[in-house]
């Protein structure tokens, strides 16, 4: 795209309905619009490929592909174009609704678009996508200034606060011999070795030392081990072709967000009793998926409408799989639980 042109595919198999869009495209004024025009998912996707194109049209309906998963193969094969979806019947309305929660830009109601409403359909749809792709930046940077200072403050936690009040307790201790140490020095000892546990679990939940130590998956049937003792909640773990498996640095801390953040949310709104952690090596990606028993919820409702600290969660889990060039999907219903997915490629 350039100031003076737009490039557009328009994937439609009625050729009615596509002079119409073409006759509308011409008349605009100020802008010249360069369409592409493909009668199937199959040859939009090949353009997609062998075209720079700046915004998609998309019908839902076509010969090769139906409904919302016409969208969904789009934005899998190309996430970084707005798209457009164009439904033919008012009752397409709840389908080209879930199109928009599921990421399109707009959907425009065939029979009724006239040719400002296209032309500032498609203008929008590209600077709404703009400044999406911006926002997803700064949260990806954000992401990694907040680990660097996770990282900086638990070794100070740990290296500075826990060893002097290590050094105090010790003190304290050896101050009076054992036989005239009283119930005060006691409990004064006690006190001081609970703050240095707690101060050591808070540097290990902002900073845990073992993802280099040990490695990604060790780490995690380690959290999968606290959490169980911790909560009082069942934690399963099962894994499959990922022993030997290696990650930068930043991908292990991403995963180990990940799976800290749902087990958060687990704890926090979920009300489960049995959790199970699956990880699997599907080559070249890696799979996880985590399912707890615990009330659900409404996904939707959570994701789109509410401002909720879980939906803060879910959010966050999406951004750090999208950071991995990955992709992850949530499932729930109210009083059946919670399936977590997400699926990273390994290198």
């Amino acid at each position: 795209m350039d100031n003076d042109s737009i490039s557009v595919l328009l994937i439609e198999d009625n050729p009615v309905d596509i002079e119409i869009i073409k006759t509308m495209l011409k008349k605009a004024i100020d802008i010249d619009f360069i369409l592409k025009c493909s009668n199937n998912l199959s040859d939009g996707l090949k353009s997609l490929i062998q075209n720079n194109i700046d915004v998609i049209l998309l019908d839902l309906s076509l010969p090769d592909s139906d409904g919302i998963e016409t969208f969904a193969k789009i934005k899998a094969h190309t996430p970084h174009i707005p798209v457009i979806v164009l439904t033919g019947h008012m009752d397409d309305k709840a389908i080209a609704m879930k199109a928009l929660r599921a990421g399109a830009q707009d959907y425009l109601l065939k029979g009724q678009i006239n040719k400002t409403m296209i032309v500032r359909s498609l203008r929008y749809a590209i600077e709404r996508k703009r400044a999406e792709e911006f926002i997803h930046a700064l949260t990806q940077k954000f992401i990694r200034l907040q680990e660097n200072e996770r990282s900086k403050i638990a070794r100070k936690l740990h290296e500075n606060v826990a060893q002097d009040l290590s050094s105090i307790r010790l003190f304290c201790e050896n101050l009076f011999s054992d036989d005239i140490k009283n119930d005060k020095i006691k409990k004064v000892s006690s006190m001081l070795y609970n703050v240095i546990k707690n101060i050591r679990e808070i540097s290990y939940d902002l900073y845990p030392a073992t993802l280099k130590e040990l490695g990604l998956i060790p780490t995690i049937k380690i959290m999968c081990s606290d959490f169980s003792e911790k909560r009082n909640i069942s934690t399963q773990i099962h894994t499959a072709g990922v022993e030997n498996l290696k990650f930068s640095y930043e991908k292990e801390i991403n995963i180990y967000r990940i799976i800290q953040e749902a087990f958060k949310n687990i704890t926090t709104h979920s009300c489960a009793t049995n959790v199970t952690l699956r990880i699997v090596g599907a080559s070249p990606n890696i799979i996880f998926r985590i399912d707890d028993d615990g009330i659900g919820f409404k996904v939707t409702e959570e994701l789109i409408d509410n401002l909720s600290e879980e939906r803060t969660g879910l959010r966050n889990i999406e951004e750090r799989v999208k950071m991995m060039g990955g992709k992850s999907r949530i499932k729930s219903t109210p009083h059946a639980g919670t399936n977590i997915y997400f699926e990273i490629p390994v290198k």
